[in-house]
């Protein structure tokens, strides 16, 4: 029969009764504790048994009495048995143990093997943050050109989601992201500058942000990665000198912003940099917290969708048949997916007149409303004498509710 019993070893050497021949030792405390059939226990003597934390050992022929010193719980249990009362098994350093040290030692020697499980840091590289940046890696062009140079008429938007900002700025469209300097022959006095502004910036307030952006290669002096947030009618701003490779910056941004952005600079006449100058960026990302994580290319297909919600380029003669036909002006349903807001028509709309298949001039064109279905647009003209019509655009009109 076995008798278990829980001493509590204070580092003090104690006698303690034991029924049955042998005895079992478990050590559930965090030293290793000592015993003896007899007393006045010193460690490394013969005739002592050292029982390290976590595991057990058996005292044979201990006539019903057994001394322990150390320190921490102890589980003792008299018995006539030959076998483990506490289950041990073979540990991984090769001697006897209980099942829960046989557990650490296979814990602990997975944890010193790094060819076969993931630590703490190989899970940070490989953790993708969401990306705050829409079209980050320059792929969606609806407006299809391979170079632009800043245009105020358009607000120096570019590929999608991506303004130009400066006099003599020019983007050209790379198969591995765009490059970023100045228009050929141009006196530029500022930056090659482009920025892309966060629509929903609120849900940043009071937080860190990182920007990091890969620049695939650079002539530039002085090229720069900047986190902007506006408040209180000013931009704020951090920056860094960036340069070829993986570039990071990180930025606390107070509450209460009205706005927040990204900008790069590819080149910058300031700093000593030419007309020649540029830099070539492949991809750009906004994410929460201090870290940058890795960047992971959008899907296009959902890409697209997220880009249309800002712009939707209508393309060459998109024929819409008219709607409703009043006596003033004739409603069109351009078939677009749901915008932000009720957009801005840019370029030129015309309507046709089915009867004859000729356009008639002098409508005017207003954008009414957005929804699931398309774009309600409105052509104006008195009297216009029209019973049916299409809308057309000859040169590729678009919709604009870019922020």
């Amino acid at each position: 029969m076995a008798q278990e019993k829980t001493i509590l070893l204070t580092g003090d050497e104690q006698e303690v009764q034991v029924s049955g021949t042998n005895c079992d030792i478990r050590n559930d405390g965090v030293d290793t504790v000592y015993a003896s059939r007899n007393s006045g226990i010193t460690a490394g003597a013969d005739g002592v048994l050292a029982v390290p934390a976590g595991q057990a050992a058996k005292l044979l022929d201990t006539g019903g009495r057994v001394y322990l010193t150390g320190t921490g719980s102890v589980q003792v249990c008299g018995n006539d048995y030959d076998t483990m009362v506490f289950k041990c098994a073979a540990s991984s350093s090769g001697g006897g143990g209980t099942v829960d040290q046989t557990a650490r030692d296979a814990i602990n020697a997975h944890a010193g093997n790094t060819d076969i499980h993931l630590t703490a840091a190989d899970v940070a590289s490989i953790t993708s943050n969401g990306n705050a940046l829409i079209n980050s890696n320059f792929r969606i062009n609806q407006r299809g050109k391979s170079e632009y140079a800043y245009d105020p008429s358009t607000r120096g938007y570019t590929v999608d989601m991506w303004q130009l900002v400066c006099e003599d700025n020019m983007l050209t469209v790379l198969d591995d992201g765009v490059k970023l300097g100045y228009v050929s022959g141009g006196s530029p006095t500022l930056p090659s500058h482009m920025l892309q502004r966060i629509e929903n910036y609120a849900d940043y307030s009071g937080c860190t942000v990182t920007a990091s952006a890969y620049i695939k290669e650079t002539t530039s002096a002085y090229p720069q990665l900047l986190i902007v947030y506006k408040k209180d009618g000013a931009n704020h701003q951090k920056n860094m000198k960036a340069a070829a490779g993986l570039n990071t910056i990180s930025f606390d941004i107070p509450e209460d912003i009205t706005g927040l952005e990204v900008w790069l600079y590819g080149a910058d006449v300031r700093t000593g940099d030419t007309t020649d100058s540029y830099s070539i960026i492949e991809w750009v990302k906004l994410e929460k917290g201090e870290a940058s994580t890795a960047y992971t290319p959008p899907v296009a297909a959902l890409e697209i969708v997220k880009c249309l919600w800002m712009y939707s380029f209508i393309g060459t003669y998109l024929p819409a048949r008219a709607a409703a036909v009043t006596t003033n002006f004739i409603d069109f349903v351009v078939p677009v997916p749901l915008m932000r807001l009720t957009p801005s028509i840019v370029g030129t709309l015309e309507v046709v007149d089915i009867t004859t298949n000729t356009s008639v001039d002098g409508f005017t064109f207003t954008a009414i409303k957005t929804a699931p279905n398309g774009v309600l647009i409105r052509a104006a003209k008195d009297n216009h004498g029209l019973t049916d019509a299409t809308l057309v655009s000859k040169t590729g009109a678009a919709l604009s509710a870019e922020l």
